[in-house]
């Protein structure tokens, strides 16, 4: 068998691999997403005063953003339906502002000194955890999948930006909703487009990889099928 042969082979065995490994990637994507936030909180700290005993608001949300990343686990490598994925994030998003309103470990506390000190610090916290999110599964996604199209790429974005949120409703434990806006929805917006600006240029780049490769084989095709 020739170099021409041999390369157009290990071209099209690439792509099998990729389709081999999605089993794993699918796991991967799902325990990372999920456990990201909640390693951060362990480093850094619970809110002390979340009633995990007698409220069903902390199981809630684990319940919430759990099903978020099961469902984003399995768009990878199929068509994106990102209208039903919006929708789940919105009452993920939702949940991050609502649920505090009901207490059980939250408080109204504004106008106190330092309270722009610690929505701050919200703001780094959740960028820490989201832009973790964003960096691991942009490493996943795109060395060990197939190219992820616009919808996958919109959701990677969505739950990235919400991966911070999640970890700030089991450090924060106030429920002022300017502090919520400021320092919890604020960083969300900048991981989300943060992320999509990273993925849009990481696809760019992988597809304009892949053309040249198409290219260089192309010309090849023709030989390969009449040998």
């Amino acid at each position: 068998m020739n170099t021409e042969h041999n390369q157009l082979l290990s071209f099209i065995a690439k792509d099998l691999a990729a389709g081999k490994n999605l089993g794993p990637l699918r796991w991967s994507v799902l325990a990372l997403v999920f456990f990201i936030p909640l390693i951060f909180n362990l480093t850094f700290g619970f809110n002390p005063d979340l009633n995990w005993r007698d409220s069903w608001m902390p199981w809630a949300m684990l319940a919430l953003f759990f099903g978020l990343a099961f469902v984003f686990s399995r768009t990878l490598e199929r068509a994106t339906n990102i209208f039903v994925f919006s929708l789940i994030s919105i009452a993920v998003l939702f949940a991050t502002f609502a649920f505090p309103q009901f207490g059980s470990g939250f408080s109204m506390m504004s106008g106190y000194v330092g309270y722009w000190a610690d929505t701050l610090k919200c703001f780094i916290f959740g960028m820490m955890v989201g832009g973790l999110t964003a960096l691991t599964l942009a490493f996943f996604v795109f060395r060990w999948g197939s190219v992820p199209s616009a919808g996958s790429r919109l959701a990677m974005s969505q739950i990235a930006g919400l991966a911070g949120a999640f970890g700030l409703f089991f450090k924060c434990p106030n429920s002022d909703f300017i502090h919520l806006l400021t320092g919890h929805g604020s960083q969300m917006a900048a991981v989300f487009f943060g992320t999509y600006l990273l993925s849009k240029m990481l696809f760019i780049r992988i597809v304009r990889k892949q053309l040249g490769k198409a290219a260089a084989q192309f010309e090849h095709i023709e030989k390969f099928d009449k040998s």
